[in-house]
């Protein structure tokens, strides 16, 4: 066993890692997307009495909105429901368009 990485039945011999390392070094732009692809998201909280919050962060870590595990939906700024035509808007002076 005095050097095993280089026993590994001629694998470093034939620069076998180091094609494998640049074909993925290649192929790493293509396989990313197909990698983080999803149709829908889950996110299942670990309480039902309203105790935790899915949470969304700004860039600085600040909270902007949260749904707790109630259903209760806070937004800091603005907020617009639309359905069919019309919507509705609230801004952060509490006033409703």
């Amino acid at each position: 066993m005095d050097n095993i990485f280089f026993n590994l039945k001629g694998l470093w011999n034939k620069n076998v890692l180091l094609r494998l390392l640049l074909c993925l070094t290649i192929l790493y732009p293509y396989l990313l997307p197909i990698a983080v692809y999803a149709t829908d998201v889950d996110a299942k909280l670990n309480s039902a009495n309203g105790s935790t919050s899915f949470r969304v962060l700004d860039s600085a870590d600040v909270e902007v909105a949260s749904i707790d595990s109630n259903g209760n939906i806070v937004v800091l700024g603005s907020a617009t429901i639309r359905g069919n035509g019309a919507g509705i808007t609230v801004g952060n002076g509490g006033g409703i368009t």
